[in-house]
C-alpha cells in the first residue's frame, strides 16, 4: 500500500488516526509497519495529553475538600470528583488517581511539555519523568527553564538529562533533597500484579541499607554442597526463617517431633511492650479444602489468592483468623475461635464476608476500613428506644431507620466514608446483595458482592460502572 509520510509531519488529528486504524497489519511490508507504527505512536502520546485535559476538566485544577479541611485516612484531601474520575476509568483507583494529579500538574506547570504531548512527541512516561524533576526544584520560577532545557531535544537521553538539567539549575535543592533522603527510611510490601506472589520493599540512606544488606548476605552466601537455590532465594529464605522465629512458628523443614521455637518476647524500651500475643495474618478459606477434601485456593488478606497447602498450614495454627465459607454457596460461614480482631462478632463477620473497602475500584483492606451504615443509623431514635425499654414498654419504641445488622453494615475506607457522606452521594443494595453507588451526577458505579467460593459468580466483576 502506497503510505504518505507527510502525515507523520503534522500534528496528530483525523488523517493519521485513519490511516492507523484502518490498516491492514498483516498486507504491510516491514517499512510500512514501521511509517504506521511510528504513527500510532504519535496518536498516543497525543492522546495523552487529551486524557490529562478532560480529567481536568471532570474532576477540577485543584482537589476539593467537602466539607473544607476534611482528610482521608492517609492524611490526604478528600477529592470528591477525583474519586469518580477514578471509579469512571475503573482499574487501580491509586493509579488513576496518581495520574490525575499528574495532570493538574501538567496542565498548571509545564506548558512546553503538554505542547509536546499534543504533537505526539512526549507521552505520559515522558511528562511524568519531567514532573518529578520539576517538583525537585526549589524554586517554582526555575521549571520554565528546565522545560526550555529538556523538551526542545525530545526523549533522547530524557532521563540523564533531567539529572543533570536539575543539578545545575538548583545545586542547593539537590544538595537538600539528599539530605532529606538520608532521614526516609521505609519498608513496604504488596501484592503482585498478577497475583500469586507479593514484593517487599526497603529503602533508606545507602550506608543503613548496606547494614540490611551485609547481614542478611552473612547467612545467604555461604553456599552448601547440595544446595541448588541461587543467591536471590537464600536471601529470601533467611528472612522467611527470622520471621518464622520470631512468630514463634514452626520450621515446615524440621522434623515432625521437634519442638516449636518460642516466640521472641523482648520488652520494647519506649513502650514496655513484649513481642506478639497474636500473629495478625487473615486466611479465608474453604470448609472443604481446611478439611483436605479439596485443593481448591483460598486467600490470604491483603495478598490474594493462596494455594490450599499454604491455606491449610495457616489455618491450621490458632494464632491466626481462620474464615471458613460454605462450600456450594460461598457464602461465609463462621470466624476461628481465636482472633486478634477487637470488637464484636458482627464487625468481624462484616470483615470477613467483604475482603475489602465496598467502592468500586478500592481495595483497601477491610481490617483498616470504617463500619459504615449504608442507611444512617438514627441516634435519636436509638434514645427513643432506649427510654422505652427502661420503660418496660419496647413496643412503643419506633423502628430504627438505619439498624446495625449485617445487610446495613459494610466496610468504607476513611476516604470513601466522606465521598458517600459528599452532598449528591447515595449508595444502596441491589436485589443481588451487589452496593451500587449514585454520584451527584446521576451516574451509577456497581461494586459487585464478595464470593468466596472456589470461582467467581457466573457474569460478575468486582466492580463496573454506567451512565444513569
Amino acid at each position: 500500500m502506497g503510505l504518505d509520510r507527510a502525515l507523520l509531519e503534522d500534528e496528530p488529528g483525523p488523517a493519521l488516526a485513519a490511516a492507523v486504524l484502518t490498516a491492514d497489519a498483516s498486507a504491510l511490508d516491514r517499512g510500512e509497519a514501521l511509517v504506521l507504527l511510528e504513527a500510532a505512536a504519535r496518536l498516543t502520546r497525543a492522546l495523552a495529553a487529551a486524557e490529562a485535559a478532560l480529567m481536568v476538566a471532570a474532576a477540577g485544577e485543584e482537589a476539593v475538600s467537602d466539607p473544607p479541611g476534611q482528610h482521608d485516612g492517609d492524611g490526604a484531601p478528600l477529592d470528591e470528583a477525583g474519586e469518580e474520575v477514578a471509579m469512571t476509568l475503573g482499574g487501580n483507583r491509586h493509579f488513576v488517581l496518581n495520574r490525575l494529579e499528574s495532570a493538574r500538574f501538567l496542565l498548571r506547570n509545564l506548558p512546553r511539555t503538554l505542547a509536546a504531548m499534543r504533537a505526539g512527541v512526549f507521552g505520559w512516561y515522558e511528562a511524568e519523568r519531567v514532573k518529578s524533576a520539576a517538583e525537585q526544584l526549589s524554586d517554582p520560577d526555575l521549571i520554565s527553564r528546565l522545560e526550555a532545557r529538556i523538551v526542545p531535544r525530545g526523549t533522547f537521553d530524557l532521563a540523564r538529562r533531567l539529572r543533570r538539567a536539575v543539578a545545575r539549575l538548583d545545586p542547593e535543592g539537590v544538595r537538600k533533597k539528599a539530605e532529606q533522603k538520608r532521614r526516609e527510611r521505609q519498608v513496604r510490601w504488596w501484592q503482585d500484579r498478577d497475583g500469586g506472589g507479593g514484593v517487599l520493599q526497603a529503602s533508606g540512606p545507602s550506608h543503613l541499607m548496606a547494614i540490611l544488606a551485609a547481614a542478611i548476605d552473612v547467612e545467604a552466601k555461604p553456599k552448601q554442597p547440595g544446595d541448588c537455590r541461587t543467591i536471590d532465594m537464600r536471601r529470601f529464605d533467611v528472612l522467611i526463617d527470622w520471621a518464622r522465629h520470631r512468630l514463634g512458628m514452626p520450621d515446615p523443614q524440621a522434623e515432625p517431633d521437634a519442638p516449636a521455637p518460642r516466640p521472641r518476647t523482648g520488652r520494647c524500651e519506649s513502650c514496655g511492650r513484649t513481642g506478639p500475643s497474636r500473629v495478625p495474618i487473615n486466611v479465608t478459606v474453604s470448609l472443604n479444602t481446611l478439611l483436605g477434601l479439596s485443593e481448591a485456593p483460598g486467600e490470604l488478606a491483603g495478598w490474594g489468592v493462596l494455594d490450599a497447602d499454604a491455606c491449610r498450614e495457616l489455618a491450621a495454627d490458632g494464632r491466626f483468623i481462620r474464615w471458613l465459607t460454605q462450600p456450594q454457596t460461598g457464602e461465609l460461614l463462621d470466624l476461628g475461635a481465636d482472633t486478634y480482631v477487637p470488637g464484636d462478632r458482627l464487625a468481624g463477620f462484616v470483615r470477613g464476608r467483604d475482603r475489602v473497602c465496598c467502592a468500586p475500584g478500592c481495595n483497601r483492606a477491610a481490617e483498616h476500613c470504617d463500619l459504615d451504615h449504608r442507611e444512617a443509623f438514627d441516634h435519636a431514635v436509638a434514645e427513643q428506644v432506649k427510654q422505652a425499654v427502661a420503660a418496660g414498654d419496647r413496643g412503643a419504641a419506633p423502628a430504627q431507620p438505619g439498624p446495625t445488622v449485617r445487610a446495613n453494615v459494610g466496610p468504607l475506607c476513611r476516604r470513601h466514608h466522606r465521598v458517600k457522606h459528599a452532598a449528591g452521594w447515595s449508595i444502596h443494595l441491589d436485589e443481588q446483595g451487589n452496593t451500587v453507588w449514585t454520584s451527584p451526577r446521576g451516574r451509577t458505579y456497581t461494586n459487585f458482592r464478595e464470593h468466596h467460593g472456589d470461582d467467581d459468580l457466573p457474569g460478575t466483576s468486582r466492580s463496573s460502572n454506567e451512565a444513569a
